[in-house]
C-alpha cells in the first residue's frame, strides 16, 4: 500500500520544489500533501504554479505540530495508513530516502522510523537515540500512532518530542526504527535567521520546547 507524503513548511519559498519532487519520485508513495503555514514570502504563489500536488493554506502560521496535524488527517481522507514527514528545506534528497523511511513500516512492523543526519558515533548521542529518538523532522509512521498524541503533543516543536515519548509510554519505543539518511542535508538555522544570535534563539527554543515535552509525558499518571 501506498503512503502519503506530508511536508509542512513556513517562507521555503523553492526549496520545497525538490523536496516534493524526490517524493513524487517514489513508487511507494501516492499523494504529496504540502501544508503551507502562513508563509509570508512566495511559497504560496510557488506551490500554485506547481502541479500533481495537494496543497492546503493555513490564513496565517500555526506552527509545525499543527501543519502536520493538518496533514495527517488530509492522508486519513485520503485513505493513508501511513505518511512520510519531510521538512522543507531538505538538500540532496533523493526518492531512495522517502523509501528507506518507510521499509521499516512496510517490511519490519515498525510504529514509526526516524531518520537521521550524519549522526556521530559517540555513546552519548547512541543513548539519547537509542532511549527516546532523534528529533528529525523526517520521519515515517501509521497513522493510527496519531491517535496517541493530544491538543498539547501537537503545538509547534513539541510534535517530534511528543511523538518518541508517546510511543515510549505506550510501551512501543522498541518498534521505532532509526534510519540513516546518507547524503541528506538541510539549511541551517544561521542561514534562514541571518545571524548567530537569531538562529540560537531559535535553537534553544526547539530544545527546550522538546525537554518540556519529554518531561511532561513521562510525568504524566
Amino acid at each position: 500500500m501506498k503512503a502519503a507524503v506530508i511536508i509542512p513548511v513556513y517562507n521555503e519559498g523553492e526549496r520545497v520544489l525538490a523536496v516534493a519532487e524526490a517524493a513524487q519520485g517514489s513508487a511507494n508513495v501516492g499523494d504529496v500533501i504540502i501544508v503551507n503555514d502562513g508563509s509570508t514570502d512566495n511559497t504560496a504563489s510557488i506551490l500554485e504554479n506547481t502541479s500533481g500536488l495537494s496543497v492546503i493554506s493555513h490564513p496565517y502560521n500555526q506552527g509545525k505540530g499543527e501543519a502536520l496535524d493538518t496533514g495527517v488527517r488530509s492522508a486519513r481522507d485520503f485513505g493513508y495508513e501511513t505518511a512520510v514527514f519531510l521538512d522543507g528545506d531538505l538538500q540532496g534528497i533523493t526518492p531512495e530516502h522517502v523509501d528507506a523511511l518507510l521499509a521499516p513500516i512496510e517490511d519490519a512492523g515498525s510504529y514509526m522510523s526516524i531518520g537521521y543526519l550524519g549522526l556521530r558515533k559517540t555513546v552519548v548521542k547512541k543513548v539519547i537515540l537509542n532511549q527516546w529518538g532523534a528529533l528529525s523532522g523526517q520521519r515515517a509512521i501509521r497513522t493510527e500512532v496519531w491517535d496517541l498524541l493530544n491538543n498539547q503533543d501537537k503545538h509547534g516543536f513539541n510534535i517530534e518530542a511528543a511523538l518518541n515519548a508517546r510511543l515510549r509510554k505506550h510501551g512501543l519505543h522498541r518498534t521505532i526504527a532509526r534510519v540513516a539518511l546518507e547524503g541528506l542535508g538541510h539549511v541551517g538555522k544561521h542561514d534562514k535567521e541571518g545571524s548567530w544570535p537569531k538562529a540560537l534563539w531559535a535553537y534553544t527554543k526547539t530544545y527546550s520546547a522538546a525537554l518540556r515535552t519529554y518531561a511532561r509525558i513521562e510525568l504524566e499518571s
